[in-house]
């Protein structure tokens, strides 16, 4: 599952396939389904029929429904497919011992229940799967039970409404997890330069391990704005996420954080000593630094930026952020156009000029 999906999934009201809280919502769904279904049977006992039937069918039900319920998350996909297999011959057993027998519009109606929970969380392969399954069941019943020419209309019927009500189960959720998913890409990306926004980077660099964080501002940025215009400083912003995404390798994240102030994360080797960490970040921040000056060399006035860099252990994003903060505060006080490295995450960010 790609890095948008994961977050897309964490931060949806309902949940993209294949996430982890898309699996419990399946557990549960189908738990909820399977106990309905056994607790309706158990009460149609007196009035059906086959009473040991129905009685076989409600206890299978409820027992499919605690299997459900005890499956845990990141359990491999066949598990869920078994517990929901499961579900089509005590379908078929219960619709069959009600009292008046099987009956094709009953029995086409009742096999739609244990579809819908795969259609809603499953993929498109095993709602396939599942659809197949059932109308062997549903055959086999027939076949045991109806005259020929009743099995082929039977098995017609149930195909279509089976079919039918998969495919539009399953291309809805489909576009609902296409629409929650592009919206999670718009609210993670700045507009003007199309780089994660700081959500979009926080999100992004949660699960990483070891970083460095090169903090980039801008250098009299006002001053670029009053003499040629917003427009001119839209187009330097613009141009500058450009230049941050051609230079990002590997691995690396670039974002603006707001304004004129933007970032770059760069993975470390968790191996690395502390002394070793600063020097890669210090030689990348550098090497930014003059990426950036070379494509604006050509402009009516030159735009540079100050670096302040940091790196911190995993997990210490806010840490982080502020020792490169406060590094870049020193950059700015020291003339512009610089790099400074923050000796560590303890550094306390101050207030800076642009």
């Amino acid at each position: 599952m790609s890095r948008d999906r994961a977050a897309a999934g964490r931060a949806a009201a309902l949940p993209l396939r294949g996430s982890p809280v898309s699996q419990v919502w399946d557990s549960r769904a189908g738990a909820a389904m399977a106990a309905t279904g056994g607790v309706l049977m158990l009460v149609l006992i007196p009035f059906v029929a086959a009473p040991l039937a129905m009685a076989v069918a409600g206890v299978g039900a409820l027992l499919i429904a605690l299997w459900a319920l005890l499956i845990p998350i990141g359990a491999p996909a066949w598990v869920r497919a078994a517990c929901s297999a499961a579900s089509a011959p005590v379908v078929v057993l219960g619709t069959a011992a009600a009292e008046h027998g099987w009956d094709l519009s009953i029995g086409s109606a009742a096999l739609v229940i244990p579809l819908l929970v795969v259609g809603l969380m499953r993929s498109g392969r095993e709602v396939v799967g599942q659809l197949l399954w059932l109308e062997t069941v549903y055959g086999a019943y027939l076949l045991l039970t109806q005259p020929v020419h009743a099995v082929v209309l039977g098995l017609v019927v149930s195909t279509t409404v089976l079919a039918l009500v998969a495919a539009c189960v399953h291309w809805l959720r489909t576009l609902v997890d296409e629409t929650v998913l592009s919206l999670h890409r718009q609210a993670a990306r700045d507009p003007l330069t199309g780089l994660l926004n700081r959500r979009g980077f926080t999100e992004a660099v949660a699960a990483a391990g070891p970083v460095g964080v090169l903090l980039l501002d801008v250098d009299h940025f006002k001053r670029i704005n009053d003499t040629f215009g917003h427009g001119a400083g839209d187009e330097v912003l613009h141009e500058l996420g450009a230049v941050l995404e051609a230079g990002a390798r590997p691995g690396e994240v670039p974002a603006r954080l707001g304004g004129e102030e933007f970032v770059l994360a760069v993975p470390l080797d968790a191996r690395g000593r502390p002394g070793d960490e600063l020097g890669t970040v210090r030689v990348r921040a550098e090497e930014l630094r003059g990426a950036v000056a070379a494509a604006f060399r050509d402009r009516p006035a030159a735009v540079t930026v100050s670096v302040g860099a940091a790196v911190a252990p995993a997990g210490d994003l806010s840490g982080l952020l502020s020792a490169a903060d406060a590094a870049l505060y020193r950059a700015k006080r020291a003339g512009r156009n610089r790099v400074e490295v923050a000796a560590g995450v303890e550094a306390v960010p101050a207030p800076r000029a642009g």
